[in-house]
């Protein structure tokens, strides 16, 4: 997590602590991208983080109507519109640039994500792309604020 989200967080939210959250180390973050990978069906069986979106590119679904700058978004209503319960804690795998996932890769609990998502993701700044263990869905903000749902079966 980058050190002016939780400044600036902290200075915004009237007194409440920055959320729990782990931050991946490179080597632990790439295990983790290569077992979604993995699950998802990439062609290469160490599939890099260009593979890994391009897999996803063919399986999203534009989520009609919703932005996430609106003030009422709120994650936990558009996963539950797609059937998606996400486990406790989920990974957020923040983008380098458009398209290029994998500069930092952290984890956070859902429900404070859900709770606090407008003080930790940035538009016009942050592309996010979110899943959990369970490898079996992934959603995308991306700086614009559009969202997209993948669900996905293992390969």
């Amino acid at each position: 997590m980058d050190l002016y989200k939780i400044v600036h967080f902290n200075r915004e939210s009237g007194g409440v602590a920055f959320p729990w959250f782990n931050a991946f180390d490179e080597g632990d973050a790439r295990l983790i991208r290569v077992e979604f990978g993995m699950k998802i069906g990439t062609p290469d069986r160490h599939p890099d983080d260009a593979e890994i979106y391009q897999t996803l590119a063919s399986v999203w679904n534009r989520v009609p109507d919703t932005n996430a700058n609106d003030a009422d978004f709120r994650l936990s209503r558009i996963l539950h519109t797609y059937g998606i319960t996400p486990l406790n804690e989920v990974y957020l795998d923040w983008a380098e640039d458009e398209d290029r996932f994998g500069a930092t890769l952290d984890e956070m609990r859902f429900d404070e994500l859900d709770k606090q998502f407008g003080l930790i993701w940035y538009p016009d700044l942050d592309d996010l792309l979110l899943f959990d263990d369970n490898y079996d869905w992934a959603c995308e903000i991306n700086l614009q604020g559009l969202v997209n749902i993948a669900t996905i079966k293992s390969k």
